[in-house]
């Protein structure tokens, strides 16, 4: 089920053009900036974006511009992922599985402290917060080792699962969701 689940969140993903996904990124930027979380801040951990996910860029930016740091992940084989602050996207370049990441090892890892916030991406969010995402496991993997908050799922409205997403006892639900639609699961 899992393995079918993740194709049609791919499909609806990349059924949204590349204006469609560029304008509702912005969009769900737009509210999580305007968050009292986000204003208040001090760090921003986040996944830097591949292929058709929604789109970071203008979170970290913002945040840049605020002289928040911004923490993103490095993964290691066996579920292993740590965070590094980087002061540019020019800092990543591509990593494990094509995906963006800083050269930089254990030794600049930046833990999650209270009032930070946590940007995790999806293929599917259930609205009780738990995510579908590419079966890898490292964010179930990480949250169990660093209980963070707040957790914010991070992506378009059409990746909203209606009905509850298979699970597993490690299955950590993310505390709210921002889409261009705005916030589930409350407001933060």
């Amino acid at each position: 089920m899992k393995t079918e689940l993740r194709k049609r969140g791919k499909e609806h993903r990349n059924s949204l053009s590349v204006a469609e996904r560029q304008e509702k990124s912005r969009k769900i930027a737009e509210i999580l900036t305007q968050s009292q979380a986000f204003r208040e801040a001090r760090r921003v951990f986040s996944y830097l974006p591949i292929g058709s996910e929604a789109d970071t860029m203008p979170v970290l930016e913002a945040a840049w511009r605020m002289g928040k740091q911004v923490a993103v992940p490095v993964c290691e084989k066996k579920r292993q992922m740590y965070f590094v602050a980087i002061g540019s996207i020019m800092e990543a370049e591509a990593g494990a599985y094509g995906i963006r990441e800083p050269k930089k090892g254990r030794e600049w890892e930046v833990l999650p402290e209270k009032g930070d916030i946590f940007l995790v991406p999806a293929l599917y969010f259930d609205r009780e917060g738990f995510r579908l995402g590419y079966g890898g496991g490292y964010y179930d993997t990480y949250f169990a080792a660093h209980p963070v908050y707040p957790k914010i799922g991070y992506g378009f409205a059409c990746q909203i699962y209606e009905g509850s997403l298979p699970r597993e006892e490690t299955d950590l639900p993310v505390d709210v969701i921002v889409t261009e639609d705005g916030w589930l699961g409350g407001k933060i």
